[in-house]
Protein backbone atom coordinates (compact mmCIF):
# COMPACT_ATOMS: atom_id res chain seq x y z
CA UNK A 1 0.00 0.00 0.00
CA UNK A 2 1.22 3.74 -0.71
CA UNK A 3 1.97 6.08 1.79
CA UNK A 4 -0.87 7.99 0.51
CA UNK A 5 -3.34 5.48 0.80
CA UNK A 6 -1.79 4.51 4.43
CA UNK A 7 -1.75 8.01 5.56
CA UNK A 8 -5.40 8.57 4.60
CA UNK A 9 -6.76 5.04 6.09
CA UNK A 10 -4.83 6.07 9.52
CA UNK A 11 -6.35 9.54 9.28
CA UNK A 12 -9.98 8.31 8.09
CA UNK A 13 -9.43 5.99 11.30
CA UNK A 14 -8.93 8.79 13.78
CA UNK A 15 -11.45 10.24 12.74
CA UNK A 16 -13.81 7.31 13.20
CA UNK A 17 -12.38 6.94 16.74
CA UNK A 18 -12.50 10.31 17.58
CA UNK A 19 -16.34 10.08 16.71
CA UNK A 20 -17.47 7.73 18.74
CA UNK A 21 -14.79 7.76 21.64
CA UNK A 22 -14.62 11.75 22.82
CA UNK A 23 -17.99 11.73 24.41
CA UNK A 24 -17.73 8.48 26.44
CA UNK A 25 -14.21 9.84 27.24
CA UNK A 26 -15.66 13.35 28.37
CA UNK A 27 -18.04 11.17 30.79
CA UNK A 28 -15.25 9.03 31.95
CA UNK A 29 -16.35 6.05 30.20
CA UNK A 30 -14.79 4.05 27.43
CA UNK A 31 -17.24 3.26 24.16
CA UNK A 32 -18.33 0.16 25.66
CA UNK A 33 -18.71 1.03 29.22
CA UNK A 34 -21.21 4.25 28.19
CA UNK A 35 -22.48 2.26 25.53
CA UNK A 36 -23.91 -0.36 28.26
CA UNK A 37 -24.80 2.67 30.62
CA UNK A 38 -26.76 4.32 27.75
CA UNK A 39 -28.50 1.06 26.91
CA UNK A 40 -29.27 0.07 29.86
CA UNK A 41 -30.99 3.82 30.95
CA UNK A 42 -32.40 3.66 27.37
CA UNK A 43 -34.91 0.41 28.28
CA UNK A 44 -35.57 1.94 31.52
CA UNK A 45 -36.89 4.70 29.50
CA UNK A 46 -38.85 2.27 27.17
CA UNK A 47 -40.54 0.40 30.52
CA UNK A 48 -41.46 3.74 32.20
CA UNK A 49 -43.45 4.90 28.80
CA UNK A 50 -44.70 1.43 28.05
CA UNK A 51 -46.18 1.72 31.53
CA UNK A 52 -47.60 5.46 31.37
CA UNK A 53 -49.35 4.12 28.07
CA UNK A 54 -50.60 1.11 29.83
CA UNK A 55 -51.76 3.38 33.08
CA UNK A 56 -53.30 6.17 30.66
CA UNK A 57 -55.92 3.34 28.71
CA UNK A 58 -56.27 1.68 32.29
CA UNK A 59 -56.10 4.26 34.72
CA UNK A 60 -56.32 1.63 37.67
CA UNK A 61 -52.77 0.10 36.52
CA UNK A 62 -49.52 1.31 36.45
CA UNK A 63 -50.18 3.76 38.72
CA UNK A 64 -46.74 4.95 39.81
CA UNK A 65 -44.98 2.52 37.79
CA UNK A 66 -43.63 5.40 35.35
CA UNK A 67 -43.20 8.01 37.76
CA UNK A 68 -41.40 6.10 39.93
CA UNK A 69 -39.33 5.03 37.04
CA UNK A 70 -38.65 8.49 35.53
CA UNK A 71 -37.76 9.32 39.25
CA UNK A 72 -35.18 6.66 39.26
CA UNK A 73 -33.96 7.75 35.77
CA UNK A 74 -33.74 11.32 37.68
CA UNK A 75 -31.50 10.48 40.54
CA UNK A 76 -29.21 8.28 38.37
CA UNK A 77 -28.44 11.21 35.68
CA UNK A 78 -27.98 13.49 38.84
CA UNK A 79 -25.50 11.83 40.85
CA UNK A 80 -23.12 10.80 37.88
CA UNK A 81 -20.47 12.79 37.97
CA UNK A 82 -18.18 12.63 34.65
CA UNK A 83 -14.71 11.49 35.74
CA UNK A 84 -11.52 11.30 33.38
CA UNK A 85 -11.32 8.54 31.61
CA UNK A 86 -8.86 5.49 32.56
CA UNK A 87 -8.95 7.10 36.13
Amino acid sequence: MSDVKENGLKEACCKIQKLFCDHPHEAGESYFQHMLFTLGLGMRLIFAGIAVIIHGIFPFLCTKTGSTQIAKIFEIMKNRAPAKYGE
